[in-house]
């Protein structure tokens, strides 16, 4: 994997961060469902993040690409809701990074 490529890498897991915070924090969001496959999460905003077709997608709009992986999972911890996302990038080199996220209530 060559710099231009894991730069490229970089940008889109921090694109799918900027897009899928401001859900997380909005105030009074909850989740409504996690796909059974975990590919896809839907708030109570309305607005669904689904991994297809080497992509994230936010409401069908394709937010970022050469995604090889994507899950959701949640769990309840100290009466806070925290989204676990699992992300995996590139093919060549891959590169997995798992994040929580804690739901504002």
């Amino acid at each position: 994997m060559n710099l231009d490529q894991t730069s490229h890498n970089i940008g889109e897991i921090t694109k799918f961060n900027m897009y899928f915070i401001e859900d997380i924090k909005s105030k009074n969001n909850k989740i409504l469902k996690i796909s059974e496959n975990k590919n896809s999460i839907t708030f109570l905003t309305g607005n669904t993040y689904t991994f297809q077709d080497n992509s994230i997608y936010l409401n069908n709009i394709r937010i970022c690409e050469n995604i090889t992986n994507l899950q959701f999972d949640k769990k309840q911890e100290d009466n806070k809701t925290i989204i676990i996302v699992l992300i995996t990038i590139g093919n060549n080199l891959p590169y997995t990074k798992i994040t929580e996220y804690v739901m504002e209530n």
